[in-house]
């Protein structure tokens, strides 16, 4: 299997490593939902990579969620409350709460992975992939984010 780069290079990856997304309940790689502030770079690094992903596994998953600085609070509490994951460990096996989650990332069959910083965590461990975006294109990818959530709310 090759994977490409945003840039078309291609990318060195380890066929061992496809078995360890699988999903037991679906058979198939797991879905992960990418939540985050329209203009924050940090989600702007998830979404960054998931779409790489997305572009070179064709069974891998993602969807993503974009909120309003002013909603996000209120959204990571409803969601993290609506999970049950203020009692139940991430994926790295800590507590995580609303405070410390700037991105809110999980699988669809419920598994807290975290925020930004875990997922990459994630997506270095299982597919040994690293974001080759510099700052400059996250600021830019997240102010386009930011002005389609306010062209999106405005309608």
């Amino acid at each position: 299997m090759t994977f490409y780069d945003n840039h078309g290079a291609v990318l060195p990856m380890q066929q061992s490593q496809l078995s360890i997304f699988i999903d037991i309940d679906r058979g198939n790689m797991a879905h992960f939902v990418i939540a985050g502030k329209a203009d924050d770079i940090e989600f702007a690094k998830a979404e960054v990579l998931a779409h790489r992903l997305l572009t070179n596994l064709p069974d891998f998953h993602a969807d993503f969620i974009l909120k309003h600085p002013r909603e996000w609070d209120a959204f990571v509490e409803a969601t993290v409350t609506q999970n049950h994951w203020t009692h139940r460990l991430a994926r790295d096996r800590t507590l995580k709460t609303p405070k410390n989650l700037p991105q809110l990332i999980w699988r669809e069959s419920g598994e807290l992975i975290g925020n930004t910083k875990d997922f990459l965590d994630l997506m270095k461990a299982t597919y040994d992939q690293d974001l080759d975006v510099n700052d400059i294109e996250l600021r830019r990818i997240a102010e386009e984010n930011m002005s389609e959530l306010l062209a999106h709310t405005a309608k």
